[in-house]
């Protein structure tokens, strides 16, 4: 059984998707620390001229807050301008009235967590792109300590993962020795970003965008699109 971990993201970009696509199991590796200016709450969307940030504003904390503590600001300061930056760039896209409801529902989930409202995006995408990998929350399991390699691969076991697959990062930190120890295989994500027609083509295509603008996009045939990204 393959799984994958990685940090909760309200706007992930195609590498995530595809990671979750290609696992068993995804574990939102929410005890991490957040870490301001990252992209738990935030990525590119494009516009008619060119990329620009979409942000879920978050309320201010202490330095040490974990992903799963943090929170936003309250939901009537930022759906509404949201959704409508997200309208005025994508509207006029084929599946925007499909999908533009169903985003909506995910961003306004009656919550001020982070995690909560990234795991209904989350759900949102994997419906779309017919993921079936069973999500679940590192802050809900009870990993041993230890160091970094340590720490995932517990959490691995913990779901009972044979293989761990990692994105090519790993290759910096990743020590083998502490997965094979727990008698885990470690394999690596081959993901090369595929290319797509895009509303405002004039500007040529932009890559790294959230995952979102294949799905206003493509609507159906954007699982096809993402497998032919290897």
């Amino acid at each position: 059984m393959i799984v994958s971990i990685h940090q909760p993201h309200v706007f992930p970009w195609l590498g995530y998707v595809d990671k979750m696509a290609k696992s068993d199991v995804f574990i939102l590796f929410d005890n991490a620390q957040y870490v301001k200016h990252e992209w738990q709450n935030r990525n590119y969307v494009k516009s008619p001229n060119g990329k620009v940030f979409v942000t879920i504003p978050v309320a201010k904390s202490r330095l040490s807050t974990s992903i799963a503590e943090k929170r936003t600001r309250p939901c009537k300061e930022w759906h509404g301008a949201t959704l409508e930056k997200l309208s005025s760039y994508y509207r006029t896209t084929r599946f925007w009235p499909q999908l533009g409801e169903q985003v909506s529902g995910a961003l306004k989930t009656r919550t001020d967590s982070l995690v909560d409202i990234a795991t209904s995006m989350l759900a949102v995408l994997c419906d779309h792109f017919s993921i079936k990998a069973r999500i679940c929350r590192a802050s809900q399991l009870a990993p041993r300590q230890g160091n970094a390699s340590e720490y995932l691969a517990d959490l691995v076991q913990q779901v009972g993962g044979t293989h761990y697959l990692s994105g090519e990062g790993g290759h910096g930190y990743l020590e083998l020795n502490q997965f094979e120890k727990s008698g885990i295989d470690v394999v690596w994500q081959s993901f090369s970003h595929p290319t797509y027609d895009q509303q405002f083509m004039e500007l040529g295509f932009i890559p790294n965008l959230f995952a979102l603008d294949l799905l206003f996009n493509h609507g159906p045939r954007s699982r096809s699109i993402l497998n032919a990204s290897v």
